[in-house]
């Protein structure tokens, strides 16, 4: 493990770690900084707390394209109980028999990204949803997954991060 390449963009201090050719970015945020959020709140530097996890596994049952989904309705479960108030902006979801039939980014902007943008975590600066074992999600559906990380990149309320873990595979597995 090599530590080195810091950085510091006013988003926090960056270490780059290369470990066996992959290169992580890890973001440190020290507890005497106050950062400031995309809608210019302050947030207060209070601890982070992991809000929500899920992990994939390779034989999730007969319709694996469906896992997102599962996911995200998982992750949402979770985080009624870790948000004040998200259980109430969901209740005012209209047409949920649509739910069913969306794809993951949708879904995930209407019942996690919208409803969670007028709400804030108690206690806590920042919330962490795991997503665990990316690698067994099926080939066939990681654009899709692509595209809901990105999604939470760019639509998640700035308190609501996100943390996902893979495994990568040797030559031939």
């Amino acid at each position: 493990c090599r530590s080195g390449d810091s950085s510091s963009g006013g988003r926090g201090k960056i270490d780059t770690v290369d470990h066996e050719r992959s290169r992580f970015k890890i973001r440190r945020l020290t507890a005497s900084q106050d950062q400031s959020s995309k809608d210019g709140a302050k947030l207060t530097s209070l601890p982070w707390a992991a809000a929500a996890f899920h992990a994939f596994y390779r034989d999730d049952g007969p319709r694996p394209a469906r896992k997102l989904n599962a996911a995200l309705v998982s992750i949402v479960n979770q985080l009624c109980n870790a948000v004040p108030g998200l259980d109430r902006k969901l209740a005012e979801i209209k047409d949920t028999t649509r739910l069913q039939s969306m794809g993951a980014r949708t879904l995930f902007r209407t019942v996690i990204a919208e409803p969670c943008k007028a709400l804030r975590p108690e206690r806590v600066a920042y919330l962490v949803v795991v997503l665990d074992a990316l690698d067994a999600v099926p080939e066939y559906s990681r654009g899709e997954l692509s595209q809901l990380v990105n999604a939470w990149a760019e639509e998640a309320p700035p308190w609501l991060r996100l943390l996902v873990t893979t495994r990568t595979m040797g030559p031939g597995k």
